[in-house]
């Protein structure tokens, strides 16, 4: 199997990356604000060469699926308490170093989006486990794993990249991925895939629990928009672009089988072909994966939360290589949440 690429950034590329975002940290209380996210596409070129490059040769030449940064500090005392799920943490500048370094190397590969079904649109987004949400098929659920998929795979401007720091993991729980290198598929059954035959629905994460949304009559609009997607989703293909090295989009939880047993069929083998190539990647505190949703699944094992303030505690990005095309979906032309 393809395993992650990996960048391990050394201690002189440390001190040049640290002098950045501080600078940054300087100046910005927040990671949310556009600002914000002019200064760090700006920062983002002042990284070391090798670290730039690196990123760039993953989103232009596609050489892997998954690409694994090593290096960065995480004083485990000072970023405080794991928050539950998606709520704030006790004091959000004690990640803000982290948060700023999360982006720096995030807009290499594209610019963040959030949704306005989600997290209150928020660009940075939590994932750690909340109670009540234990068996959620949602990045707050816990004892039941989270099943592989493509992120936002219902969505026609889902992400081309999503990123994931990990902050703190004690118990080594692991992120599980598949790339689609790695997929054994014949030519008749690739041919199926690459029909328009298949229904993904919006995931339980942008339609359950409304009543937590605070301002939920602002995003009205954006909640009907989901429940028209999950009650008349148009089909899909699960397998397009170049024949020789193609993407996928894909989650099965979220699916509806398809009616001809040709396509149910092949559908099944792609399924178990993820299955068999799953691997296991377990982020330590201070480490970034990068993943192509294009190009990979990913998933996650189960685990028990303790609530304790010292749960699993990962943030995550999702990454368009191309603004525009959601221009439809944004309320303004430089607004990052996708309704």
């Amino acid at each position: 199997m393809v395993a992650p690429a990996t960048l391990r950034i050394d201690a002189d590329e440390l001190k040049s990356v640290e002098w950045t975002i501080e600078r940054l940290a300087d100046e910005f209380d927040t990671v949310e604000s556009e600002a914000f996210l002019r200064a760090v596409t700006l920062a983002s070129h002042e990284l070391p060469v090798r670290i730039r490059a690196e990123l760039l040769d993953f989103k232009m030449l596609e050489p892997n699926g998954a690409l694994l940064i090593q290096g960065l500090p995480v004083d485990d005392a000072a970023i405080g308490p794991t928050p539950f799920g998606h709520g704030q943490p006790a004091d959000e500048k004690a990640t803000l170093w982290h948060d700023i370094a999360f982006f720096l190397f995030a807009s290499c590969l594209g610019d963040p989006i959030g949704w306005e079904t989600y997290q209150q649109g928020r660009l940075l987004q939590h994932v750690a486990p909340r109670p009540g949400h234990e068996a959620d098929q949602t990045s707050t659920g816990s004892v039941t794993k989270l099943e592989w998929h493509t992120e936002e795979a219902y969505h026609p401007f889902r992400p081309e990249y999503l990123g994931l720091m990990c902050l703190r993991n004690p118990d080594n729980v692991a992120t599980t991925l598949a790339q689609m290198a790695d997929l054994r598929l014949s030519a008749e059954d690739l041919a199926l895939l690459c029909q328009e035959r298949f229904v993904i629905r919006p995931d339980e994460a942008h339609i359950l629990r409304r009543d937590e949304v605070p301002g939920l009559a602002g995003r009205m609009t954006s909640f009907n928009r989901i429940d028209r997607m999950n009650a008349a989703p148009e089909p899909v293909a699960l397998i397009f672009g170049a024949e020789d090295r193609p993407y996928l989009r894909v989650d099965p939880y979220y699916m509806d089988m398809p009616e001809q047993d040709e396509f149910a069929a092949a559908f099944a083998k792609l399924c178990a072909e993820i299955e068999t190539h799953l691997q296991d990647v377990a982020l330590q505190p201070g480490e970034i994966l990068f993943l192509d949703n294009w190009r990979t699944v990913h998933g996650r094992k189960a685990f028990r939360a303790r609530y304790d303030g010292r749960d699993r505690w990962l943030k995550r990005l999702s990454l368009t290589r191309d603004l525009r095309k959601s221009r439809s979906m944004r309320a303004s032309v430089n607004g990052r949440s996708i309704g």
